[in-house]
């Protein structure tokens, strides 16, 4: 009995099979140049299948093959599959007369993640705040509130967690120079992080640790007061809880110990962090090159 999809005389990969290769390929570190041909190969398959695709199980697919597209330089592939994705959402909404919200959404915020790599943090700003008013347009404002402070994972905070954790590193792109804008916007998505996160524990969602380091590295960027360093404190434990283990988040780490050195101004600790950052991110050439390109080198708190 074969497991994968048959196309002439041979048995292809089936769009799990080929994720967990992506995993251990990509992931794991294992082989980074085959994951790539592994995650175009899952784009590919995945257009194949754009007639018959499954709105809620593919969309992780997608995101996987796109994750490592962008993350291997290639951010042009990354935002082709986005933008492929969500007009496959559309156009299934449309011969089938349903709405599946969620999708849609999800799809907005995967178009945002691959703008921002893509450096177009205006495209990502676009995507990511029709996203946000879409969750508040289905969910309520005050219903999604309480359920922010309560902490209740629920598809309202889910959607609004992965949104929030790619809004805020594109605001600080877009706004953070512009301290108007950063007031009205960035602080204001930085506020609802801070109350998604004030329980005890990381609510359990599945973009809560992209969520916990952005937070963090927002608060960063803030002049020195003790109420900021506790919640830099606070958000430095649920980063131990909640960092993929993986080879990305292992190599990524030292950048967060850094940037508590920086803004706890010990200067001579933050040069010795910096120096082993820049080491362990060799392996991530996309990932130091966008670091350097936005001064993440010559950064000093904003006022």
């Amino acid at each position: 009995m074969t497991t994968g999809t048959k196309t002439g005389f041979r048995d292809e990969p089936t769009l799990a099979e080929l994720d967990r290769r992506l995993f251990e390929q990509w992931d794991l570190g294992l082989d980074r140049d085959a994951a790539v041909e592994t995650a175009r190969q899952m784009a590919a398959r995945l257009k194949t299948r754009s007639l018959r695709i499954n709105v809620l199980a593919d969309f992780w697919y997608v995101s996987h093959a796109a994750e490592v597209l962008w993350d291997s330089d290639h951010a042009d592939e990354a935002c082709e599959l986005a933008a492929f994705w969500r007009m496959s959402i559309n156009k299934f909404c449309a011969d089938a007369g349903v709405d599946p919200a969620a999708p849609r959404v999800w799809a907005a915020i995967l178009c945002a993640r691959a703008a921002h790599r893509a450096r177009d943090f205006g495209g990502a700003i676009e995507w990511v705040q029709w996203a946000i008013a879409e969750v508040r347009r289905l969910h309520g404002e005050e219903r999604l509130a309480e359920n922010l402070e309560l902490g209740i994972s629920c598809e309202a905070t889910e959607l609004y967690c992965a949104a929030l954790a790619i809004a805020i590193p594109a605001g600080r792109m877009r706004f953070g120079k512009v301290p108007t804008l950063r007031a009205q916007i960035l602080d204001a998505w930085v506020a609802d992080a801070q109350l998604m996160l004030s329980g005890v524990d990381a609510p359990k969602l599945r973009r809560v640790h992209a969520l916990v380091i952005q937070t963090f590295f927002a608060l960063t960027e803030r002049e020195w007061s003790e109420e900021t360093e506790d919640w830099l404190l606070r958000l430095v434990r649920l980063d131990d809880l909640t960092r993929p283990q993986n080879d990305r988040g292992l190599k990524t780490k030292p950048l967060r110990d850094e940037a508590f050195a920086r803004f706890c101004s010990e200067t001579e600790k933050a040069a010795r962090l910096r120096e082993m950052a820049i080491s362990f991110l060799a392996g991530l050439p996309r990932h130091l090159r966008a670091l350097k390109l936005n001064g993440w080198w010559q950064h000093k708190p904003l006022n």
